[in-house]
């Protein structure tokens, strides 16, 4: 009696694997799924949840396996002491400057107004949801409280720190690793505001380039570290901040 074959051919699935986490590989991949980002915040019917993009990003890491989550530089108070520091510089940074600062600097300035402000805009994108499907305003800022509470630490860590900036340091300078990884994470914030283009061009710019640092900061805890797990904590420790020190619609 013959043996039934595969239905995949394990050479192909072992080719496929060594392609994905090659230079040419980590870089199509990153690309598709930012255009596929930008597809699904803009004309998906489901728009702007990026559904498709957010199973990517968690699927590709953990399917690969290549992405630690246990620090394997610290351990014990040291680790506790890192990741608790570098916990309040983020959310100094993101909820001190680019929330509560620069809105109260637009307040000042009278321009806290969506084309400006990160809180505003974001605010006008949930209620622009929520008109165009529908939905309660309080269904519609759920959804995005759930993307940026469970799906954001998880996916993001696992696919911008662990697969993209793990895989290309491997090969290229890590100083380029790094830069590549931070810019498309920064890239990929500021999508979010495409849903209602043109008119949210600075607060996009502004939400990008808090997402460069932000990014660069997970990135050296994750190196100092040698585990996602202290990024993925702080990581939703800085959006729960970042949700909190927002002012109301």
């Amino acid at each position: 009696m013959n043996a039934v074959s595969p239905v995949v051919d394990p050479g192909f699935v072992q080719r496929l694997r060594a392609w994905l986490v090659s230079v040419p590989g980590v870089l199509f991949t990153l690309v598709a799924a930012t255009v596929l980002c930008r597809i699904e915040t803009t004309n998906a019917p489901w728009s702007p949840y990026f559904l498709s993009y957010g199973a990517l990003a968690l699927a590709v890491p953990l399917w690969l396996g290549i992405c630690p989550i246990r620090p394997a530089r610290l351990s014990g108070k040291a680790l506790w002491r890192i990741t608790a520091l570098v916990a309040v510089v983020a959310i100094g940074i993101d909820s001190g400057i680019f929330t509560i600062g620069y809105d109260w600097l637009l307040g000042r300035l009278g321009l806290y107004q969506p084309f400006y402000s990160i809180s505003a805009a974001t605010d006008l994108m949930v209620a622009t949801v929520a008109s165009r499907e529908h939905l309660s305003p309080w269904l519609a800022e759920g959804i995005f409280g759930l993307l940026v509470l469970i799906w954001a630490p998880l996916a993001e860590e696992l696919f911008y720190r662990g697969y993209v900036y793990g895989s290309l340091k491997q090969a290229l300078p890590q100083a380029v690793a790094w830069a590549i990884a931070v810019g498309m994470f920064g890239l990929r914030h500021s999508l979010h505001f495409f849903y209602m283009w043109p008119h949210l061009s600075v607060a996009g710019s502004v939400w990008a380039f808090s997402m460069l640092i932000f990014g660069s900061l997970m990135t050296w805890l994750y190196e100092r570290t040698g585990g996602l797990g202290p990024s993925m904590l702080v990581h939703l420790l800085v959006n729960l901040a970042g949700m909190l020190a927002a002012p109301l619609p």
